[in-house]
């Protein structure tokens, strides 16, 4: 189905649509699986007013869907969407199910969610990165799930060079110097990984006083790879 929607007009576009709002419907998981790149061709070759109006619904409903794995789904396609659908779009759309992904209930979903993090805010203004993404962080960083909070401090930090200075050091900066004192080694190297997006707006003699401690702890790790990516 996914190809032949590529293939259209010369497959009929209405008969494609009410196969699709088939699928989206379908009680097994398997099949409600595949209306993912459904959506994904659809947003790249329908026009925007028909998008919105026959397959914006049902993506929605895929975004609340009582299976993990569909919402897992979506929150892995969600920046190919975004792109096919626009910035304007993207806001109104897709960014209410993403900062809802972020609060999911399945460790899963938030991680995924969290992998497109960087992608998936090109598409959005500081404002709403602010008001609708970085409040979740706190919460994600108590995440008991290792690799949710692995997954945070590998991209969170991302988002500083859009929301600039002011915005970094008021929010992101507290979840950060929480994460550089986490209990997993892993999760605080990550975050020397991407730290040059929060020097350029922060600095790094803002950082050091809390940066050095955390150096010097990593040094001492007995796992030689940790050792190569903190000297990297």
């Amino acid at each position: 189905m996914d190809k032949l929607i590529k293939l259209m007009p010369k497959v009929p576009e209405a008969e494609l649509l009410s196969l699709y709002g088939r699928v989206c419907k379908d009680e097994q998981d398997s099949v409600r699986m595949h209306a993912i790149d459904c959506s994904v061709s659809f947003s790249q070759n329908l026009s925007p007013a028909k998008f919105f109006s026959q397959v914006n619904p049902l993506i929605k409903k895929l975004g609340e869907d009582k299976s993990w794995r569909i919402r897992y789904m979506l929150a892995d396609k969600i920046v190919d969407l975004a792109q096919a659908i626009g910035n304007d779009a993207t806001k109104d759309l897709l960014l209410p199910i993403f900062a809802a992904f972020l609060k999911d209930t399945e460790a899963e979903v938030k991680t995924a969610a969290l992998n497109k993090l960087p992608e998936f805010t090109q598409h959005l203004d500081a404002g709403l990165i602010v008001s609708k993404v970085v409040p979740s962080f706190a919460e994600l960083q108590k995440e008991s799930t290792l690799y949710v909070r692995s997954a945070l401090s590998e991209h969170m930090l991302s988002i500083c060079p859009i929301i600039g200075k002011q915005a970094a050091t008021t929010h992101v900066l507290p979840v950060f110097l929480l994460l550089l004192r986490d209990e997993n080694s892993e999760v605080r190297l990550n975050l020397f990984k991407r730290l040059e997006d929060l020097n350029k707006v922060i600095g790094v003699d803002e950082l050091q006083t809390s940066l050095i401690p955390s150096l010097e702890e990593l040094s001492k790790e007995k796992n030689w790879r940790l050792k190569i990516q903190l000297i990297e």
